[in-house]
């Protein structure tokens, strides 16, 4: 009987490892799954470019004239700054006088269409690989995500607004919104060139290559390009001076009517000093904003 009860133990310690390599096992599993899973939203490094295609550098209306080195077709830089509106931007230069002309009412039927013609580009397709410099890098917002997602207690498929998108990875407070909790949105960005760098990522929202108006009507501004500190300067639009291009505003109203939106989960606004006009200019009788991360320069 002895004998027995010790084999019996040594078949449970046998039974007990078995359970623990199995348990390990699955462990294992379950790690490279899930790593392999958010590895299927973005293209490797050397695959990024190599999949970007043509069609993707002649982004519709907006883009009709703008040819990338992403897509094997070189524009000078000196032409993209020096005339935006004729090059990168495809500017219906015709209206730039009745866009801009402080009659013009954010709401006009319209100024909607031609924002929707000119000055927005569609949301990558769903299937589309993301291009990303540190795809690793869950959440490049170093930290505020994390708040917000709190606040709205883990909400999906909200809608956010990102003004001041930069590339639209460095340091975006939307990008875990879009690729983990599965949010639409609107990414603007004023600097030409901060946009150009924003477009190969394949986000999956709206983007506009416009700065916010800081009246309730479109306006054109000369732009000081400071990488991720550009700001509307003091100069008069149409000065010619390195470092400044002319850029067209938009109401954020008249984008967001545009696009049939009228709710905004989460605002995040970063315009380096123009913050407080740009809110002035939003009815907020008419929007509804659950949070908002306000910059304070």
């Amino acid at each position: 009987m002895q004998v027995s009860w010790s084999l019996l133990g040594r078949r449970r310690v046998r039974q007990g490892r078995f359970l623990v390599l199995v348990a390990c096992s699955v462990a294992v599993i379950f790690l490279v799954v899930t790593r392999g899973m958010l590895k299927q939203d973005f293209l490797p490094d050397k695959e990024c470019f190599k999949h970007f295609t043509l069609t993707e550098t002649v982004v519709h209306g907006s883009y009709a004239k703008w040819l990338s080195v992403f897509g094997g077709l070189f524009l000078p830089q000196n032409t993209l700054v020096q005339d935006v509106f004729n090059t990168w931007y495809n500017y219906p230069k015709k209206q730039v006088d009745q866009l801009n002309a402080a009659e013009v009412h954010g709401d006009e039927g319209w100024l909607l269409d031609l924002i929707r013609d000119r000055f927005l580009v569609s949301p990558a397709a769903a299937e589309a690989a993301y291009c990303l410099e540190s795809p690793e890098v869950q959440d490049p917002s170093m930290g505020q995500s994390e708040k917000i997602i709190r606040l709205l207690r883990n909400k999906t498929n909200g809608f956010f607004v990102e003004c001041g998108g930069l590339d639209g990875e460095t340091r975006s407070n939307t990008l875990y919104f879009e690729r983990f909790l599965g949010w639409k949105g609107l990414v603007v960005e004023a600097d030409p060139l901060n946009f150009m760098k924003m477009l190969p990522r394949r986000r999956k929202v709206w983007l506009s290559p416009t700065c916010l108006s800081l009246s309730s009507h479109p306006t054109l501004v000369s732009f000081e390009q400071k990488e991720n500190q550009g700001l509307i300067s003091n100069l008069p639009a149409g000065t010619s001076k390195e470092g400044f291009v002319d850029v067209q505003c938009l109401p954020l109203w008249s984008l967001l009517l545009s696009l049939n939106q009228s709710t905004i989960d989460y605002f995040s606004l970063d315009v380096e000093g123009s913050e407080l006009p740009v809110l002035k200019t939003i009815p907020f009788d008419k929007l509804d904003i659950k949070v908002s991360i306000i910059s304070d320069k």
